[in-house]
């Protein structure tokens, strides 16, 4: 079985992964692939059995935070499991107590005029009922994304005028900035988008999980205070309402509030009966002569009843549900975003190569200009394995053939298939590259796509956009790389990408906050 994350291991992985980008961005990552592949020796695993990219994290974190610990320095997860715990305690007593205090205050009774159950039954059942059922709501709303209100003129209105509020309020506090503190504010923007994208739904639940608590904690505060008002004074019930409600009315009402647990308990226990909410009907004009003891002490077993089973239990199911949709949600997280991709080559690679000595099999016979588009060579010849497709810009096509950059790309996609397409032609509308993009996807046989692109060359919005498009005819999972080469140099195209060059490539790429989109260099800068 896949090992199971938490939440501490989430963010103790993420808070990692941070602490190594900065070496990833200057392209200095000697260190950590020396780490991380010492960090997998360690592990014993088999190579060939291809081991999970969660089996080889879960190693990874493991072996990192021991590195803390021996420093004896805290991580994020650490200090979330103490705070979440400290806070569920704080909530859940902070909520009895104030389930206590209300229900004290109100079976308060003096002798004279009896507890109104009317009042009670509102404020301690049917509330939280209605909460209850609030919050089912809007998770079935959660659930039927394609179901909403959307149509409603006034909403859309709202979404635009906030959207654009937001957007105008962020580019006027950048106006005053340099250049590449934007960006730098800007890609921070990106990283906390991607974070929100990979586990937005995650980070929910222990929200909702505290809020069933504190309404536990509140529902056993008054259930507490109920039964000890019962059990040690002598407390009367009775009911006054101003609306024209009959007796036969009330007490078919009450019999049909009562059906959960009416088949549970005695007649006599379960709900009053119409001579008994007739004997405990309070009229102020005419004082308390209609009141019968019976009819005072009836209500007592039905309104603890209706807490138990209105107010405690729907909290407890949803506690359930919350704590199993959050494991749920971590046994199924797909730790295949650009992050763990590093991670695993990083672990799995034995030592870094730069020369043509891997080969890699093709997606499709390298074309020939004169005999076939590379699409239409790639639709030929079928391989049942997903492959990789390179698009390579008009101006490095011809320096640039597919068999000269394959073996640069042994970390990316070891062994995979390939198949190369051209781009950014002056000839070449956009629309003719779309449909040849298309075409190639409809075959399914797609692992990731990747931009052989010139580091030293900013990135334009022209390229952004591009990648934008990208993601949009694939799923929001396929990886996408961007492959970095540095300037030629004697005639050698594939060279090594200086540090700075490649730390405005990540920072732009950020932006975008796509997680599983990365940037990578053909050849490390020695």
């Amino acid at each position: 079985m896949k090992p199971l994350f938490s939440l501490p291991d989430i963010l103790d992985l993420e808070f990692l992964f941070k602490r190594d980008e900065p070496r990833l961005e200057q392209g200095d990552d000697t260190e950590l692939r020396r780490r991380d592949r010492a960090i997998y020796l360690a592990t014993g695993l088999d190579v060939s059995a291809d081991p999970a990219t969660r089996e080889l994290a879960g190693h990874w974190l493991c072996a990192r935070r021991q590195e803390y610990q021996r420093q004896q320095l805290p991580l994020p997860g650490q200090i979330w499991q103490e705070t979440t715990t400290f806070s569920a305690f704080l909530f859940f007593l902070l909520s009895l107590l104030a389930g206590v205090g209300m229900a004290a205050s109100f079976l308060r009774y003096d002798g004279t005029t009896p507890v109104n159950v009317s009042g009670f039954f509102a404020i301690f059942i049917l509330v939280q009922l209605l909460l209850v059922m609030l919050n089912l709501g809007l998770f079935a709303y959660r659930l039927v994304p394609r179901v909403k209100v959307p149509k409603s003129v006034l909403y859309a209105l709202l979404s635009r005028a906030l959207a654009k509020l937001f957007t105008s309020v962020f580019k006027r506090s950048q106006k005053h900035l340099p250049a590449t503190r934007r960006l730098d504010l800007q890609a921070v923007v990106g990283s906390l988008q991607q974070l929100r994208h990979l586990y937005g739904n995650l980070l929910l639940w222990p929200a909702f999980i505290l809020l069933q608590l504190a309404g536990i904690g509140f529902n056993l505060g008054v259930l507490l205070t109920l039964l000890a008002k019962i059990s040690f004074t002598d407390i009367a019930f009775g009911w006054q309402s101003t609306l024209p409600l009959t007796d036969a009315f009330l007490a078919e009402l009450v019999r049909w509030i009562a059906l959960p647990w009416s088949w549970l308990l005695p007649p006599e226990w379960a709900y009053p009966e119409i001579e008994q909410i007739i004997g405990s009907k309070i009229v102020l004009i005419e004082g308390n002569w209609r009141l019968t003891s019976m009819g005072l002490a009836s209500w007592w077993p039905f309104l603890l009843c209706g807490v138990l089973i209105y107010g405690l239990l729907p909290r407890l199911l949803l506690l359930s549900w919350g704590r199993y949709q959050l494991r749920a949600g971590l046994k199924h997280l797909p730790c295949d975003n650009a992050s763990f991709r590093q991670l695993r080559r990083r672990m799995l690679t034995p030592s870094v190569q730069t020369a043509a000595s891997h080969s890699i099999a093709p997606f499709s016979p390298s074309p020939s200009p004169a005999t076939a588009t590379p699409a239409q060579s790639a639709l030929k010849q079928h391989t049942n394995r997903r492959g990789w497709l390179l698009l390579i810009p008009d101006e490095l096509w011809e320096q640039c053939p597919t068999e000269k950059i394959t073996p640069y790309l042994h970390q990316i996609a070891p062994d995979e298939p390939l198949v190369s397409l051209r781009y950014g032609a002056l000839d070449q509308s956009g629309q003719a590259f779309l449909e040849q993009l298309i075409a190639i996807m409809n075959n399914d046989k797609l692992a990731g796509i990747m931009l052989l692109q010139e580091a030293w060359q900013p990135p334009i919005r022209e390229l952004t956009t591009l990648l934008r498009q990208l993601r949009q005819l694939t799923t929001p999972t396929t990886p996408l790389a961007l492959a970095l080469t540095g300037r030629a140099q004697r005639g050698e195209m594939i060279t090594a990408v200086p540090s700075a060059d490649l730390q405005l490539w990540q920072k732009t790429v950020k932006t975008l906050a796509d997680p599983y989109l990365e940037v990578f260099t053909l050849m490390t800068e020695q």
